[in-house]
This record gives C-alpha cells, structure tokens and sequence, in this order.
C-alpha cells in the first residue's frame, strides 16, 4: 500500500538520497530552451514519443534525468522558475527505458466505466490531488518508488499551506512481476473519480473568479483566500453538481456563524439553505450601511 508523505524541503521527500530520479516537466514554450541553459548535456526524453499521442510531440511533456545539487535540481527545487518548475519528480530503481515505458503506459485512464482520457499526472495539482485520493496505488505506481510534487490540493493548502508531498510506492525488493509487467490502463477509483471531478469544479470557479478580479494565480493572497473558501464548501459535503455555486457565494460572502446548522441538513438541501441566509445576511448587511 503507497503512502503520502508532506516535506519542508524537497531534500526530505527522499531520506537515503540514492534513487535514479527523473524530472517529468509540463512543456510551455521556454521549457526546452531553459532545459539547456541549466544543462547543457540534458539526458532527455519525450513522453509522447512511442504513443497513441506521437503526433503531438512538439507539445509533449519532457522527461529529464535529474541529478542532486545540479543547476536544473536547484531551479526546481527552489520553485521560481516557471519554466522547469510546474513538473513532478519521478524516482525508481528500474532503468531509464523500463521508467519511460511504465509512464506511456499511464499516459491513459479510464473512469466511470470505460470512457477515457489523457491523464496529466506530471502536472503538480492533477498529482496532488489523485494521489492524495486513495492510497492503494501501487498498481499505478508498478516500478516507481515515489513521485515528488510541490503544491497540495487546495484543502491541504488551506490547513497546511503550500509544501512538498511524496507518494511512496512498494519498495523494490517487495513488488511482484504482476506490477511490473501490468499493461492494462489504470481505471479511477470511486473516490479517486470524486476527487478529481471536484477539483475539475473548483478549477472552473478559480479560473473565473482570478479573472473577474483580476486577480494574479501565483500570488499567495489569492491563493490562500480561495483555498481557505474551498475548505469551508468542502466541509459543508454538498452534492458535486452543488458545489461550485457554494463556492462561489463563500467567495462574496465570508463563511461564519451564519452558516451553524446547515451540516445537519441533508446534503441535497444545503445549497438552498446557504442561498437563503445568504441573502438575508446580505440584505442586513445593505441595511446596517443606508440606516
């Protein structure tokens, strides 16, 4: 059974400091470029190459051999460098061909049912919240023995704060030849499924509340604000097809006592109950400054 562990430093994420470690890092149009400028001999490889997403390969993620105390750790360690730094570390034992063979391998997922998809879980927030979700992972893991990532869910931010996580795999010398050969696409557990149609949804209310605001992603305030509302609906358990719009009222209106109570209610109700007091809480509000 995998295990996630939280770190300060990224030096924490791994005690012995000894497994191979790869850099699986999003492609935007400086990466390559800054790849080179920190190392000019990168062991390079492209996630797509060998797959059903050839095609795409000048936007494919890269994968880069990644060595301790080296420029290209350093600038993703320190988490400044947007160019190299919105990636997940990837460390295992196995050789560089049996590593890049397993991850094309879980390029692909199926969830609710069979319906697939392309699974971009060398982006930090998309790893943080699937491996945060279920810990029984080690199917997806096969040969990896940890995945490193800098973030957290946006609940994890709001108790904690931004820090490093590590999903720990089985070690070497316990994983069967089943995990090792298991080419069959990874199917989303049910929580694993809620999980990432949650975070779809909350997504969809950050992307549209920074731009009605104006609001920059990368600054903290804003990060912590949202995430602290998204604890808050969280808490509140409503129905996913409820909760963006309870997300959306938390970020006008500051959750607080008027809101005691409403956990008591069935789920399906919650959302009408909060939409009232809201609005009575509002309209007191309006009153309190014309009077």
């Amino acid at each position: 059974m995998s295990e996630l562990l939280p770190a300060s430093r990224t030096e924490d994420v791994e005690p012995n400091h000894a497994l191979p470690c790869w850099l699986v890092v999003d492609r935007y149009p400086e990466t390559l470029e800054r790849i080179y400028q920190l190392e000019p001999s990168p062991q390079l490889a492209y996630l797509f190459h060998e797959t059903k997403y050839a095609s795409l390969e000048e936007y494919s993620p890269l994968v880069v051999r990644i060595e301790r105390g080296s420029a290209l750790w350093h600038a993703y360690s320190q988490q400044q460098d947007t160019a190299v730094s919105q990636g997940v570390l990837i460390m295992s034992e196995e050789t560089e061909q049996a590593v890049l063979k397993h991850l094309r391998q879980r390029l692909e997922l199926h969830f609710y049912g069979y319906r697939k998809a392309l699974f971009r879980f060398y982006d930090p927030c998309i790893a943080g919240v699937f491996f945060s979700a279920d810990s029984t992972i080690d199917r997806w893991l096969g040969p990896l023995e940890r995945v490193v990532w800098f973030g957290g869910t946006w609940v994890q931010i709001a108790e904690h704060g931004k820090r490093w996580y590590s999903c720990v795999g089985q070690p070497h010398q316990q994983r069967t030849e089943e995990q090792y050969k298991d080419e069959e696409p990874y199917k989303l557990s049910p929580s694993q499924e809620k999980a990432m149609e949650n975070f779809v949804l909350v997504q969809a209310v950050w992307r549209k509340w920074t731009k009605q605001n104006r609001a920059r992603e990368s600054s903290e305030e804003n990060i912590t604000y949202f995430a602290q509302r998204v604890l808050a609906a969280m808490r509140l358990e409503p129905p996913p097809e409820h909760l963006q719009k309870v997300l959306e009222i938390f970020l006008t209106l500051t959750p607080g006592k008027w809101l005691a109570g409403v956990s008591e209610l069935p789920a399906v109700n919650r959302l009408q109950e909060i939409e009232r007091r809201a609005e009575n809480t509002s309209q007191s509000k309006t009153r309190s400054f014309t009077v």
